[in-house]
């Protein structure tokens, strides 16, 4: 009995220290796991069964620093509150934890970005950041595709409008059966061109336009002044308007200079600007100012009635005239027959009401405005033809620019390049007589 009772306390005790091992050896793992996600609140069993998906967690893209420095920006706006944001936000972009992040996500997380316009602009090589809003803000930041981060100094006052990663045109590539074609973005960038950046800034003032080319070199950036050394200094200098991109060439629409004195100019009547349309033509190294804009019906349409006036033949452009009757303002002017000095045609701004206007450029007394507009009523309606010519005094400006030389020719007004050029040799024949009522 004595043994039978020792044998069963030994086999207890057996049993117990298993289970103090196996309880030991538990916690030890609880120890070891990681502590569990804080969540709002539990989250309730899917009523199809399914697993729920496990939560995510992102990393923080908030920089407390730029808030208070914005803020302190704000109370005392100058350069050197300014100065302050924009290192910090030159060294946050420079780190390699922004490297590959989403950019839309870290403007999202501080505010102040968007408050103070950032705009990011993409290109094959990289991307351009750049403050829109505030007037001490004179330099943008170009980050390359492997993270280099580069300063664009501008000159006071001016903002970064536009940029392009300058390539030659690619055309489509044949699309290989169960391949997407090619895109022409990337196609440019990798031809010989597609080093160079272009960049269009303008003042926030005065509507100065700002110029200015970069080069890319085994991911380093440097200046190209030879990219727009093609122009004359009047438009690097004091040119002011709009530009933007089309393709690789850029179209320049030349305004007025804006006064910056409010008082003055409290009291003058607003009226719309006057402006001249200029294309530089990208040569696959550097830019220049072309002579011909892109052809259209209204181009086309007073060209050929300058061509007729410079060819002394009046009945030919009297057939692009609305109103027939406009023939006696260029005979007044002494424009019919007139070969030299030569005649040039200078695309303008048209007007508020639609339509395209044209200054003839006659380097005399006066210049011919050329106003073309669609016929809107009639059997040629839709059609274009010159609806109004008024006489103009010189402007400086277009007698800067060059313009497209205007070479006399007889021929008949057909066989344009578009379509419409035909409608104004068909209203001067469906002009009613002298006299008949229109």
């Amino acid at each position: 009995m004595y043994h039978q009772r020792n044998n069963m306390n030994d086999g207890f005790l057996r049993q117990f220290s298993a289970l103090a091992g196996s309880a030991l050896i538990f916690s030890s793992l609880l120890c070891c796991l990681p502590p569990a996600r804080a969540v709002d609140k539990p989250s309730e069993p899917s009523a199809t069964g399914a697993a729920a998906p496990k939560p995510v967690s992102l990393p923080s893209m908030t920089v407390p620093e730029l808030a208070a420095l914005a803020m302190e920006y704000k109370t005392s706006p100058d350069d050197i509150t300014w100065g302050k944001y924009f290192n910090l936000f030159k060294d946050v972009l420079a780190s390699p934890s922004l490297q590959h992040a989403d950019i839309q996500l870290f403007v999202q997380s501080n505010p102040s970005l968007s408050e103070f316009k950032l705009k990011v602009q993409e290109t094959a090589a990289g991307r351009l950041f750049s403050f829109q809003l505030p007037r001490e803000s004179h330099t943008a930041l170009f980050q390359t595709s492997q993270g280099r981060v580069f300063l664009i100094p501008m000159p006071q006052l001016t903002a970064l409008r536009e940029a392009r990663l300058l390539g030659a045109e690619a055309k489509p590539a044949a699309k290989a059966p169960g391949k997407a074609a090619p895109s022409q973005v990337t196609a440019a960038a990798a031809g010989h061109g597609g080093k160079l950046l272009a960049l269009i800034g303008g003042d926030r003032v005065s509507g100065t336009l700002w110029f200015k080319g970069y080069k890319m070199e085994n991911g380093v950036l440097f200046e190209a002044p030879e990219l727009f050394s093609g122009l004359p200094p009047f438009f690097t200098q004091n040119v002011a308007g709009r530009a933007s991109f089309s393709g690789n060439d850029i179209l320049l629409t030349i305004l007025p200079p804006v006064s910056t004195d409010p008082v003055k100019d409290a009291d003058k009547p607003r009226v719309q600007p006057v402006g001249y349309k200029v294309l530089l033509k990208f040569s696959g190294s550097r830019y220049g100012i072309s002579g011909k804009l892109p052809e259209d019906g209204p181009h086309s349409v007073a060209m050929n009635f300058a061509q007729a006036l410079a060819a002394s033949r009046p009945e030919i452009a009297k057939s692009w005239l609305i109103d027939p009757k406009l023939i006696s303002i260029p005979k007044y002017m002494g424009l019919i027959g007139r070969s030299t000095p030569p005649l040039r045609l200078v695309p303008m701004s048209g007007p508020a009401g639609g339509g395209a206007r044209f200054r003839l450029v006659t380097s005399g007394k006066d210049d011919l405005i050329i106003e073309v507009g669609r016929i809107l009523s009639g059997k040629l309606k839709g059609q274009v033809a010159i609806k109004a010519l008024f006489v103009a005094p010189p402007d400086p400006i277009a007698q800067s620019l060059m313009g497209i030389l205007v070479v006399p020719h007889a021929a008949a007004p057909t066989g344009g390049t578009s379509q419409t050029v035909h409608a104004p040799a068909a209203a001067g024949k469906a002009s009613p007589k002298p006299g008949a009522p229109r």
